[in-house]
């Protein structure tokens, strides 16, 4: 990377962290040019020929917890299918319950987004991720093949996508969030676990189920 490609990453790094602060720290209405400018210590123009509008400053806002999700999974070795699904699941999550003023009011913007959908949008990068460590899993003898890959992949992905939507929304909290989505994961799996997955799939559902009856106890 040349020295100009270099400056370029650093201050679109800068601008992308600026966002996030004001975000988190006055919700949208926050994230004006002027006010990313001064924080990023940029020029506007400067925001507009490295980043873009502000629609596509939310969009790469949104999009980082992403990229540092596939970033974790790439680190979890090749023969461990069930693992890597869940750490899309578990990193994700602790994306999210890091920067939750950031990402619910940039999520609930990005409804309101021309031409972006912020659903469709992670279903198109989760569900291949989902699907690819399924297919591996059933090589593996870790999971049967009596539902398709990809019926099975869409079938965790809108699992986990509800518990994702209600954190967003406000109506659940980063522990019921953390239950609900990994449940969404697991639940499915012990459906087609084969013998040779059975007990660990199962050992993690109840993991959870004590976790869920703590959080009752303490509501």
């Amino acid at each position: 990377m040349s020295l100009w490609e270099e400056n370029k990453a650093r201050r679109r790094a800068q601008i992308l962290a600026a966002a996030r602060e004001l975000i988190g720290e006055g919700g949208m209405s926050a994230l004006t040019m002027r006010k990313l400018g001064e924080r990023a210590k940029v020029s506007v123009r400067t925001i507009y020929n490295l980043m873009g509008s502000q629609s596509d400053i939310l969009r790469a806002v949104i999009a980082k917890p992403m990229s540092e999700m596939l970033e974790a999974v790439s680190a979890v070795p090749q023969n461990a299918p069930i693992e890597k699904l869940d750490a899309i699941v578990s990193v994700s999550i602790g994306q999210f319950v890091r920067q939750p003023k950031v990402l619910r009011a940039a999520v609930a913007a990005s409804y309101h987004l021309p031409g972006y959908n912020w659903h469709d949008w992670v279903k198109s990068q989760a569900i291949p991720l989902f699907r690819e460590c399924i297919e591996d899993a059933i090589k593996d003898d870790l999971l049967t093949d009596q539902l398709s890959p990809e019926i099975l992949a869409e079938n965790i992905f809108h699992a986990t996508n509800k518990a994702f939507t209600d954190w967003t929304q406000g109506n659940s909290s980063d522990a019921h969030l953390r239950v609900q989505a990994m449940s969404a994961l697991y639940l499915p799996l012990l459906g087609v676990a084969t013998e040779k997955s059975q007990a660990r799939i199962l050992e993690r559902l109840k993991s959870l189920d004590n976790l869920r009856a703590t959080q009752a106890r303490a509501a």
